[in-house]
């Protein structure tokens, strides 16, 4: 997988080891226009939960007693995470 492994955490505050070092936690902020603090915080919790989430799915398919029509759904959440969309 390309992403960072998790865990995955929010902060309101990057934190360095050392000044001359680069920052030991990056985030990215996509601005929506009018979308009040709230809302930015669900999305960073969602965001955050996401490695967990992928490591479940996946986990999920791999049980033997999976029903086809799961295995096949998850495997397209799964390929969308992972940037393998068709």
């Amino acid at each position: 997988m390309k992403h960072t492994p998790g865990p995955w955490k929010i902060s309101y505050m990057v934190e360095t080891s050392d000044s001359s070092q680069e920052p030991n936690a990056y985030s990215y902020v996509i601005n929506h226009g009018d979308i009040e603090l709230e809302q930015h915080k669900a999305n960073a919790t969602l965001i955050s939960a996401a490695p967990d989430m992928l490591e479940v799915l996946i986990s999920i398919a791999h049980d033997p007693g999976c029903p086809e029509h799961v295995v096949a759904c998850i495997a397209d959440v799964v390929d969308k995470a992972t940037g393998k969309e068709k």
